[in-house]
């Protein structure tokens, strides 16, 4: 077959081992063992074709790239490489360098097993990964050696990089060139956890997607922003200065960062003027996803949070938050998952729905307040939430106190109740929602209540949704 251009061998988990014979395969333009498991190996003389375009190899067992990969400049696609860690692969293994004249390679590339050390930094800077311009995603996963600070410099990506990880790096800062991706539109900073300090990510003007998790600061601040005490020294007087922090971000993630107590802003809306500073501060305008997981000392989100366009939010674990913020005044807020918080109310607060709402109304008029006006699923979790507030007051209904019209939850659809056992009841605003979805998981007060099968006494107000699931 001498002739033949492609061979993808993809997902063939039981293949052990690929001939020798197949490096004389001179046409061969792509090769293609994705997901082989069994495959710890490439032939040793693959440097032989020099032909060769795409090398996928990612999600293989492949334990190191064979020496003489140097040789295939035509190379386009390179999605894993392995250092070597030493034994017996040692002097059949290509080091970093090798990839210096590769300067071709394009889309995504994952580099493992990084280690630390003057010789390892000497290699990835002879690896030259500045130079290979159409390099897209880059991923590095070190072994958590504190030498890893001195390699991470050298692996200087290209400037127009798109997506970056770095997992496990042992180094007590990130590396000094980050800053320097313009173009940068994802960021997983992952099990890093001698950062204390992380750069002005905010400044990232690009920046769609960020995911910090296992780091060791404290606080996520204006440094984080990218909004210094000194922002406004070049301005001149009765000027305003507008900042912009994380301009495009709309994912971001936040796991187990089990030290940060303090999460910077809480005192300043969107868009609103500081006096102080002469500046008007702009913070994630266009977020949409936020999760938080696993912060037990976090106690609070900052308003500019609050203030976006928020469609989905997750809070889980975060057990010395109290007071949930207004969260139904959320005007996109399509998805909420409350899971292991401290809070014992859900309450008009939580609602968005305050005890003064109608202090600016005229006498006659009537205000219509609608919380959480697009959520359509809700998830509880292990809260020790007693009451749910607004249980007495039914969607629509007039409150003569307040001359104003109630709507809360008007597009709810799914509603999941789990390991919630001191709460009583639901409120009248879910039970009269177009609920089509209905889970009670280990809440003996409301099994009691709700379920048909125990004769529960308001089993009535909830057997017209779809689908019930009490247990």
């Amino acid at each position: 077959m001498i002739h033949l251009r492609h061979l993808n061998l993809a997902w063939c988990v039981e293949l052990e081992s690929l001939p020798e014979t197949m490096c004389d395969l001179c046409n061969l333009q792509s090769l293609d063992v994705t997901g082989c498991w069994s495959l710890k190996e490439l032939p040793k003389a693959i440097g032989k074709l020099i032909k060769l375009r795409h090398l996928r190899i990612y999600r293989s067992g492949v334990a190191f790239i064979p020496k003489g990969i140097e040789r295939i400049t035509c190379l386009r696609t390179l999605d894993w490489f392995v250092v070597c860690g030493g034994g017996e692969n040692e002097s059949k293994a290509a080091n970093l360098r090798e990839l210096k004249n590769l300067n071709h390679i394009g889309g995504s590339l994952e580099i493992r097993n990084l280690r630390g050390g003057i010789e390892d930094a000497s290699d990835a800077a002879e690896a030259q990964l500045k130079n290979k311009k159409r390099l897209l995603r880059l991923r590095l996963y070190f072994d958590h050696n504190r030498e890893n600070g001195i390699l991470i410099e050298a692996l200087r990506p290209p400037s127009d990089l798109e997506d970056l990880t770095i997992s496990r790096c042992g180094g007590l800062d990130l590396p000094n060139w980050m800053m320097t991706l313009t173009r940068l539109q994802e960021l997983a900073l992952i099990d890093c956890t001698n950062v204390e300090v992380l750069p002005p990510l905010g400044r990232l003007p690009n920046l769609e997607s960020l995911e910090l998790r296992s780091l060791k600061g404290r606080r996520l601040d204006g440094g984080f922003l990218g909004i210094e005490k000194d922002e406004n020294a070049s301005i001149n007087e009765g000027e305003i200065a507008r900042v912009t922090a994380f301009p495009k971000l709309k994912k971001l993630e936040i796991w187990d960062l089990e030290e940060v107590e303090e999460w910077d802003g809480i005192g300043r809306r969107v868009g609103e003027e500081d006096a102080n500073t002469t500046s008007i501060i702009s913070i994630m305008p266009q977020l949409q996803y936020l999760k938080i997981i696993n912060c037990p000392l976090l106690r609070a989100l900052p308003d500019y949070v609050l203030t976006a366009s928020l469609q989905a939010l997750a809070l889980h674990n975060c057990k010395n938050v109290e007071v949930l913020p207004p969260l139904g005044r959320l005007p996109n807020l399509e998805s909420l998952e409350l899971r292991s918080l401290k809070g014992r109310w859900l309450d008009g607060g939580f609602l968005g729905i305050e005890k003064d709402e109608n202090a600016s109304i005229n006498e006659g008029e009537i205000a219509r307040v609608t919380a959480f006006p697009k959520l359509k699923k809700l998830e509880i979790w292990n809260l020790k939430v007693e009451e749910w507030d607004g249980i007495g007051r039914r969607v629509g209904e007039e409150d003569a106190t307040t001359t104003s019209i109630i709507s809360i939850m008007p597009q709810l659809q799914l509603l999941m109740i789990v390991r919630c056992p001191l709460l009583r009841a639901l409120p009248d605003y879910v039970l009269a929602a177009p609920l089509q979805e209905l889970y009670i998981s280990m809440c003996p007060n409301l099994r009691k209540r709700y379920w048909k099968e125990e004769m529960g006494e308001d089993w009535q107000k909830i057997s017209h949704i779809p689908n019930i699931s009490i247990k």
